[in-house]
């Protein structure tokens, strides 16, 4: 995840010690300077993931028909809950795209498809994989978004329930 924040953004590396007496530091304070720039680029990577996630929600929200906006949320809780529940079970790493499903609630609604690829669902022939490296704080953030937006939805539009 830092790993790839930083390729995106490697203005963010520091050339130079985070102070002047860093050269005459022991080891330890050095080793524990670098953690903590670790874990303000991977904070900085986290809030931008969920910037951009909160925009494809946005997006999807937005359209005119709200019932299929429902669908769509409610789809996507189902293929990152499966994750959230059972992430062991290899066969909720894998959606298919060419299910009625997929194709009905997630392909053709702006947003949807792209909240499964900032979760790091990928293409693999006619399935959307889950990549190896996701994390599953991440997809229980996202799940939790997505119940609210969904729950918003529908509260906002009783004509839906």
């Amino acid at each position: 995840m830092v790993s790839h924040w930083l390729r995106v953004h490697p203005e963010s590396v520091r050339s130079e010690p985070l102070n002047q007496h860093a050269t005459s530091c022991n080891r330890s304070t050095r080793l524990a300077q670098q953690q903590l720039w670790l874990l303000i680029i991977e904070y900085k990577y986290i809030c931008e993931e969920m910037s951009t996630l909160e925009k494809a929600l946005k997006q999807l929200t937005s359209m005119p028909d709200k019932m299929t906006a429902v669908r769509s949320l409610q789809t996507l809780r189902e293929y990152i809950g499966n994750v959230v529940d059972l992430p062991g079970e290899e066969r909720f790493h894998e959606i298919s795209t060419v299910s009625p499903t997929f194709l009905r609630y997630i392909q053709p609604v702006e947003g949807a498809r792209e909240i499964l690829h900032l979760l790091h669902f990928e293409q693999d022939g006619t399935s959307l994989r889950l990549n190896s490296h996701f994390h599953i704080e991440e997809l229980q953030n996202c799940l939790r978004m997505i119940h609210d937006v969904c729950d918003s939805l529908l509260a906002s539009a009783p004509e839906l329930v």
